[in-house]
């Protein structure tokens, strides 16, 4: 009985510890940015989160808002995001160039311009890309 109830403690603890890590846009974002979507009416667009063993990788995900509010704008710019357009752009996909919104953009290793995190709200078509690479 008490191997049960060890092996029983051991299941639940796994699945909790499991459950605390599940990335999660909303959770990148946060980790990321230190941005909270809470109280945003929008959903998940695209998701990809690809990395390879030695650590190389990126994030690619795209928030899609039902509405932006006045609220909304206050608090991403409260949350250091600039005008657009992007002016340190040496290594940014064009994907990411929009014309009207806001950003955030930080290099991990001012050596290398591979890497950057880059968070882009685009007022214009409502949407918000948060995108980092690691090479």
């Amino acid at each position: 009985m008490e191997k049960v109830m060890k092996f029983g403690v051991i299941v639940l603890f796994t699945f909790f510890c499991s459950a605390c890590t599940i990335r999660t846009p909303e959770r990148i974002l946060k980790q990321q940015f230190n941005i909270s979507l809470k109280g945003f009416d929008y959903q998940v667009e695209t998701f990809e989160d690809d990395w390879f063993p030695n650590g190389d990788g990126s994030v690619y995900i795209v928030f899609k808002f039902n509405t932006l509010t006045e609220e909304n704008i206050k608090y991403f710019q409260s949350a250091g995001l600039k005008d657009l357009p992007i002016l340190e752009h040496q290594e940014i996909p064009d994907r990411f160039l929009f014309e009207n919104g806001y950003y955030l953009l930080e290099r991990d290793n001012p050596a290398d311009e591979r890497d950057f995190k880059l968070f882009v709200v685009d007022t214009d078509h409502n949407k918000a890309v948060l995108y980092y690479q690691n090479m």
